[in-house]
Parts: structure tokens; C-alpha cells; sequence
């Protein structure tokens, strides 16, 4: 079953609005747009989630709340798109990996992903178990730490404490480069702009960005690619389960 939206205090969740004005003007939308469709008006819900998007404002409840509303209009290409971008920018959300993996289910192309080994995927669910500002945080307060104990190790004159104070500063050191590493990797993930959703009922994959080209195999909408080169207005993709080849920008939209 479908997992409901989640009516919430809206302005909690805005991303640089920079006026109480802004706040609430964008809560009353997104407020329109929940009890649109908890009266069931899908068409309206989405007008009033879009409009926030329009106007520079997004994050994954609004794009959740859209993937709900495509989904109950059975327009699953965009269903998958919205669920996508909230997955992206929250990932730790179970109802978001729910209502997506249903959505998927109404596709026509069952694609089997090629495993991720298993360090890669240990390290991503390492990355993605914190928020980008929780490690930032850890980051610097590891930091910050790490300078104390220099500062004990070179006043110290008690041996002890100097060994103490110079063992756990490096401790600490590391721990605020590998917590500021986790930080960047996540933001570069969420600024990477090479996953899309194909919106054609049934595009064929070419050998070479060329329609005289050799046809490879055929896909359909709402099927997850990833972008790896781009040609023109042709497109190198790459499926989940490892298969490749060319198709055009104007049938898909980037998540």
C-alpha cells in the first residue's frame, strides 16, 4: 500500500527562504496542496507542490508528496522522478524507499542492478547514515578537540600526559578529515546530475549517437538511467543491470 503523505509544519523544513513572509506564503501552498489531495484532487495537489518548486524552493517531503500525487494519477514515470529526487536528498527515509520501490513495480522494464561490491556499499551506507551538516559538525568539533590536545601535549610537562595529549590529537585529527570526507562525498552525490528517468512510452537504444545506427535493445518510461557521456543531443546511458548505448535528450528528465 501507498504510504500517505505527511502533514507537517512546513516552514521546519525550508531550505533558504530568507523572510517569515516567504515562510508562510510557502506554507499556506503547501498546506493547499495536502488538503487537495486528501480530497482526493491529485491535479490541484501537484499544481501546488510544483508552484513551491517554481519559486526556487524544494526538498523531499515537497518532491515525496508529488510522487504521491503522480502515483495516485497512475502517471508512474513521474511518480518514479519525484520519489527519486527525494530519495536523493533523503535516503535514510523509509516511506520515500517504499512508495519507490511500488512505484518501480508498475514499470514495464524489470531491470535486475548489477551488485555494488560490498566495501562500496558499506561505505555508502556510511555516508548516508548522517546528514551532510551532522558530519560537518562532527567534523569541526573533532577538530577542535584535535587543537586542545596539541595544546596539552606542548604544555604538559607531565610525560604521561604529553603521550596522552599527542596519541588521541591525531585520533581526533582523523576523525574530523574522515568525517569531513563523508561530508563531501554526500554533497558531491547530491550534486551530481547524471541519473535520469526515461519518459518515452518505448525508445530504442542506438549502437552511436547516429539514427542510422544499430538498434540494441529497446526500454520504456519510468526505467532509471545514468548518463555517461554527451554528444550533441544525444546521450551515452547505462542501465542498472550494465547495458549501454545512445538516446536523445528529449526523452528523459534528469533526476
Amino acid at each position: 500500500m501507498l504510504k500517505m503523505n505527511k502533514i507537517i509544519l512546513f516552514f521546519l523544513l525550508l531550505i533558504h527562504v530568507d523572510s517569515f513572509a516567504s515562510k508562510e506564503e510557502l506554507k499556506k501552498i503547501f498546506d493547499n496542496g495536502n488538503i487537495a489531495y486528501q480530497k482526493a484532487d491529485y491535479t490541484t495537489a501537484i499544481d501546488n507542490y510544483k508552484s513551491i518548486i517554481n519559486k526556487g524552493y524544494s526538498n523531499s517531503q515537497v518532491y515525496f508528496n508529488l510522487g504521491n500525487s503522480y502515483f495516485k494519477l497512475k502517471d508512474f514515470p513521474n511518480s518514479i522522478l519525484y520519489y527519486e529526487k527525494a530519495y536523493k536528498l533523503n535516503s535514510s527515509d523509509g516511506d520515500i524507499r517504499h512508495n519507490l520501490k511500488l512505484a518501480n513495480k508498475n514499470i514495464t522494464d524489470k531491470i535486475e542492478p548489477i551488485p555494488d561490491f560490498f566495501m562500496k556499499r558499506l561505505w555508502l551506507d556510511l555516508v548516508f547514515s548522517q546528514k551532510i551538516d551532522s558530519w560537518a559538525i562532527l567534523s569541526l568539533v573533532a577538530l577542535f578537540l584535535a587543537l586542545l590536545l596539541f595544546i596539552l601535549f606542548f604544555l604538559s610537562g607531565n610525560p604521561s600526559l604529553k603521550k596522552t595529549g599527542f596519541y588521541s590529537a591525531f585520533l581526533f585529527l582523523f576523525l574530523s578529515l574522515l568525517t569531513y570526507a563523508l561530508a563531501w562525498q554526500q554533497e558531491n552525490f547530491l550534486n551530481e546530475n547524471n541519473n535520469a528517468i526515461i519518459f518515452e512510452s518505448s525508445l530504442t537504444v542506438k549502437s552511436a549517437p547516429d539514427e542510422k545506427s544499430t538498434a540494441l535493445f529497446v526500454i520504456h518510461e519510468g526505467t532509471k538511467v545514468i548518463i555517461t557521456e554527451t554528444l550533441g543531443e544525444w546521450n551515452k546511458v547505462k542501465l542498472e543491470n550494465g547495458n549501454m548505448g545512445w538516446i536523445k535528450s528529449k526523452t528523459f528528465q534528469i533526476i
